[in-house]
């Protein structure tokens, strides 16, 4: 019997333009981290750079039905 007739198909994931455009947690991470940092790392309201980078990275991506 062949393997390949058995086996499920191993083919990449192809995603659309706009799903290839989504933002990760983990970008707005990163940025929120520099953002913290470029404040002078001050304690307290970690939500502020948070949602900032947020805005940031989100502010260029078009609209899924677009």
């Amino acid at each position: 019997m062949n393997a390949l007739a058995v086996a499920p198909a191993m083919e990449p994931e192809i995603t659309s333009a706009a799903e290839s455009q989504v933002v990760s947690t983990a970008d707005i991470a990163a940025l929120a981290y520099h953002l913290w940092q470029d404040r002078g790392c001050p304690m307290g309201s970690p939500e502020k750079d948070w949602f900032r980078a947020e805005e940031l990275l989100t502010a260029h991506v078009p609209e899924a039905g677009q």
